[in-house]
C-alpha cells in the first residue's frame, strides 16, 4: 500500500529529479553506472525509495549486463513503451534519452492539470459547503428569526440550505463534467485522431514532439528513415503513434505517398506538414524534422502558457459564482423577502 501511494503522489517527482541529475552528468562525461553509484549514497542517506529503484538498476547492469533502457525497464523506473522509444537513442547522444523521458511526462501531464485548475476550485467550494450546509442553515434561520418571530407566515430557508442534496447533485455534475472530458479525449484518442487534433492543439503539438524527437535522435544514430518508422508504429500503448505511423509503414513500403501528405490527412499543422515536405524533396530530413521539433516546441510553451493562465482563470471565475449564488439567496431573503411578512 505505501509503494502503491508513493507511486501515485510522489514517484514522478522523484523520478524528474533522477534523471535530470543523470542528464546532466552524462553531458558532462560521467556513465551512468557511476551516476547511479554517487546518487544511490544520498538515497541511502536520506532513506528514499528512490534507493531501491537506483540498486536494482545497477544490479540489472553491471550484474545481467542489460542495457541502459533494459535496466531501467525492469527495475521499473520506466514503462515499456519508453524503453522502446529511448533504446536507440542512447546510442547516439545518452543524455536526451533523459531529458526526452523528462519532456514526454511533462507534456503529457500539462492538459491534465490544466483541466485540473479549471474544475478544481468549483470542487473545493462544493465540498466547502456539504461539509458546513448544517451551520450556514443555522446562520440563516438566526438572521431571519427576529422577522419569523412576528410574521403570520414563515419566511422559508432557501433550497441550498435545507439540506445537502443540492450541493451533492452539483458536486456529482461536476466531477462527471470533468471525468467525461478525460474520457472524451481518450475516445478521440483510440478512435478518431484527426478530430482530436482538431479540437484539442495541445494533443497534435504533444504528438509532433513525442514522436519526432525521436525520429531526429534515430536518425543522427545512424538508423534510416524507414526503421524509424516501424519502430514507432510498435508503439502499442500509444494508440495514436501506431496508428499513424503504422499507415505511415505501409504507404513508404507501397510507394503511394510520404510523410508529409499522411500528416495532412490528420490536420497536422501546415508549418509542420511544409517542413516535413521540404526534407522529402530535398533528402534533408535530419534537418528537416530538427526545424518541426523546435518549432512545435516554441508553439506548444506558448501554448501551455496560454493555457495554465486562462484556464485557471475561467476556475476561479466559475468559483466565485458557485460561492455568491447561494449567498446572494440569503442577501435576498433578509432584505427583499422580510418586506412580504404578514403580523
Amino acid at each position: 500500500m505505501n509503494n502503491f501511494i508513493y507511486k501515485l503522489i510522489k514517484f514522478k517527482k522523484d523520478r524528474l529529479h533522477l534523471f535530470t541529475y543523470i542528464s546532466q552528468g552524462l553531458k558532462n562525461g560521467s556513465t551512468m553506472t557511476e551516476l547511479l553509484d554517487s546518487i544511490s549514497v544520498s538515497y541511502n542517506h536520506n532513506n528514499s525509495r528512490m534507493y531501491k529503484y537506483v540498486m536494482d538498476t545497477i544490479y540489472n547492469m553491471e550484474e545481467l549486463g542489460e542495457s541502459e533502457s533494459e535496466a531501467l525497464y525492469h527495475a521499473e523506473l520506466i514503462n515499456e513503451e519508453e524503453k522502446q522509444s529511448i533504446e536507440h537513442i542512447f546510442s547516439s547522444e545518452p543524455y536526451k534519452a533523459m531529458d526526452y523521458l523528462n519532456t514526454k511526462t511533462s507534456n503529457e501531464d500539462n492538459l491534465k492539470w490544466a483541466v485540473l485548475m479549471l474544475f478544481f476550485p468549483t470542487i473545493l467550494i462544493l465540498i466547502l459547503y456539504i461539509i458546513f450546509q448544517p451551520e450556514l442553515k443555522e446562520m440563516t434561520e438566526q438572521m431571519i428569526a427576529p422577522v419569523n418571530d412576528l410574521s403570520k407566515n414563515d419566511i422559508p430557508v432557501p433550497d441550498w440550505f435545507q439540506n445537502r442534496d443540492l450541493f451533492i447533485k452539483y458536486l456529482i455534475l461536476t466531477l462527471g463534467l470533468m471525468f467525461g472530458l478525460f474520457g472524451f479525449v481518450e475516445f478521440l484518442k483510440r478512435k478518431y485522431p484527426k478530430v482530436l487534433f482538431t479540437l484539442f492543439k495541445i494533443k497534435e503539438r504533444e504528438f509532433v514532439l513525442n514522436n519526432f524527437e525521436i525520429i531526429l535522435s534515430l536518425l543522427k544514430s545512424g538508423q534510416s528513415l524507414m526503421r524509424s518508422v516501424e519502430l514507432l508504429s510498435n508503439r502499442k500503448t500509444d494508440h495514436i503513434s501506431s496508428k499513424i505511423f503504422n499507415e505511415i509503414k505501409k504507404s513508404m513500403q507501397e510507394g503511394d505517398s510520404n510523410i508529409s501528405e499522411i500528416l495532412s490527412k490528420y490536420n497536422i499543422d501546415s508549418a509542420t506538414v511544409s517542413y516535413i515536405m521540404s526534407g522529402e524533396r530535398n533528402n534533408s530530413m535530419i534537418e528537416s524534422i530538427k526545424s518541426v521539433v523546435d518549432y512545435n516546441r516554441n508553439r506548444y510553451d506558448s501554448l501551455i502558457k496560454k493555457l495554465s493562465k486562462y484556464l485557471p482563470l475561467l476556475g476561479e471565475i466559475a468559483m466565485t459564482f458557485i460561492i455568491l449564488i447561494p449567498l446572494i439567496d440569503i442577501i435576498n431573503l433578509t432584505t427583499i423577502g422580510v418586506m412580504n411578512f404578514q403580523i
